[in-house]
């Protein structure tokens, strides 16, 4: 448990470092005139449609995965558990507040533990899915472009093997013989997904393909208008070229919730399309209305959440 803490500090001091270097060369003013002078309309229908996919979109698809699983719980219950972990996700280290919704699950669903975590698994591997059709938008607009027409075909080989993935039982079996030779307790809590996917229908894995895309594509058009409310006029093409980079530096394990990365990246991949301080400020609003307000909002029913748990803890020590 310590040694979690300390990867914590750590990552702290890692988003705190790349925050400085963001600022260190840019016009700070420059940068507090950029937001001063943001379009309020602009900003108020970014802020409702950021939320609203949000709230709802990931909620639907985490809702298909456990019906999938064999687990029916209402939408409105997923929607407010969801909402709740999202704080914790980011001050529980290495993305250890995830856990809390398979813990709602078994302990006011009474799913099995291993159950709620393969939905947990489930899930982020169709963000993962999700990640890659963004790529895959990215490299075909780089290609339309002028690019090489290798990174498409890069790009379109691994959306190939995921759809393989997706719909082999032999290919999930085999990637499950080989994480196994990895790692015996990853492919154990691999094994019910596996299960899972092998027994759809292709009518529900095409479900959860289009929840996935419906999630994940709107960001770029969250970042487009970011960009859009501070006055840096770039592109909806140059946006979708550029934002799977962003997202995966904001994956990178280096950083809180990817705090710091993501901004540090837009500056760099979106240089030269605008002023060094409107892309710090068209980050800081992205950043703001995709990551740091669902945490704020989520502050709502976290505590009800945690109380969930902590009345069930209650009854059995009663």
């Amino acid at each position: 448990m310590r040694r979690r803490w300390l990867v914590l500090a750590l990552m702290l001091a890692t988003a705190a470092a790349l925050v400085w270097a963001i600022f260190r060369g840019v016009d700070v003013d420059g940068v507090l005139a950029a937001l001063k002078g943001a379009s309020v309309p602009a900003l108020a229908l970014l802020v409702v449609f950021s939320t609203a996919i949000w709230l709802v979109m990931p909620t639907l698809r985490w809702s298909a995965v456990l019906q999938v699983l064999g687990v029916s719980v209402s939408f409105r219950q997923l929607l407010r558990v969801r909402v709740g972990a999202q704080p914790l996700k980011l001050v529980v280290p290495l993305r250890g507040g995830e856990a809390v919704r398979a813990l709602w699950l078994r302990k006011r669903a009474g799913t099995p533990l291993a159950v709620g975590l393969a939905s947990i698994v489930f899930d982020m591997g169709l963000v993962a899915l999700g990640q890659l059709g963004l790529a895959t938008v990215a490299l075909a607009a780089v290609t339309v472009g002028g690019g090489p027409p290798a990174a498409l075909v890069v790009a379109s080989g691994m959306l190939v093997l995921a759809a393989v993935g997706l719909g082999s039982s032999s290919a999930q079996a085999l990637g499950l013989r080989l994480v196994g030779a990895a790692s015996g307790r990853l492919a154990d809590r691999l094994r019910p997904v596996v299960t899972a996917v092998a027994a759809c229908t292709a009518l529900s894995k095409a479900r959860l393909v289009a929840l996935t895309l419906a999630t994940e594509l709107p960001e770029i058009v969250s970042l487009w208008a970011a960009f859009q409310v501070v006055g840096a006029d770039i592109s909806l093409v140059a946006v979708a070229k550029g934002l799977p980079f962003v997202i995966a530096a904001g994956l990178l394990p280096i950083s809180v919730g990817g705090f710091g990365t993501r901004e540090y990246a837009i500056t760099a991949v979106f240089a030269g399309l605008a002023s060094p301080e409107a892309l710090v400020a068209g980050a800081l609003v992205f950043s703001a209305v995709e990551f740091a307000l669902p945490a704020v909002l989520g502050l709502v029913a976290t505590a009800s959440v945690l109380a969930d748990l902590a009345a069930e803890d209650e009854q059995r020590a009663g």
